[in-house]
């Protein structure tokens, strides 16, 4: 095997295991799969080309992560006149209140970030937080960060981490809790309406 063959086996074996939690945390940070693809494509090309740079494989996963932070990073300030913007029009209002069926997701929203999937109308809440509360949740969420790696990360002390995330959960289950009541009152109200027909049209009969 060439060395060429060799590195480029060597980078996929220690960084496209983790491809999915990336994919999902790009996915969270940028509000859609389409740019989440394109950044994610973009930092392996970075990190394919600064693999030398790696001088501790069991740190591999930090290290991607933090060219992936930077890369989303540029791509934000590249296109901040064209916010991402999650459309929640297809999205059917009983999918929405569904988020708030169990007591856990009403209390912290943020378990959902670890699903395979990550729902819209989650998605379309995170894109409003700001980066700071955003990023440290991603990264607990998604990743199982410790404090301590994600203080590393973000080079910001333990305990900013700590007051960063209860305030990203904070911020999160209120903007929920706002998309949850619009979905609740546009229910109560096409059920009054159709009340309101069924009996008008009974009293016609």
């Amino acid at each position: 095997m060439s060395r060429i063959s060799s590195k480029r086996a060597r980078f996929r074996e220690l960084t496209y295991c983790h491809y999915d939690k990336m994919f999902r945390f790009a996915v969270g940070r940028l509000g859609n799969a389409e740019d989440a693809e394109d950044v994610l494509q973009e930092s392996y090309a970075k990190a394919y080309k600064s693999f030398e740079s790696l001088k501790d494989e069991v740190k591999a996963k930090s290290w991607f992560l933090q060219i992936l932070i930077n890369t989303i990073r540029d791509h934000v300030r590249k296109s901040r006149g064209n916010p991402p913007v999650v459309s929640l029009e297809d999205v059917a209002d009983s999918e929405i209140l569904a988020i708030s069926s169990a007591k856990t997701d009403r209390q912290d929203p943020a378990v959902h970030l670890s699903d395979a999937e990550i729902n819209p109308v989650l998605a379309n809440a995170l894109t409003e937080l700001p980066d700071i509360f955003l990023t440290p949740l991603l990264l607990r969420e998604i990743h199982g960060a410790s404090y301590q790696e994600i203080a590393e990360l973000l080079t910001i002390p333990v305990g900013t981490v700590m007051s960063r995330l209860a305030r990203a959960r904070t911020l999160l289950r209120k903007k929920l809790e706002g998309t949850i009541l619009r979905a609740s009152r546009n229910t109560q109200s096409r059920s009054t309406k159709g009340q309101a027909k069924d009996k008008n049209t009974g009293d016609r009969l």
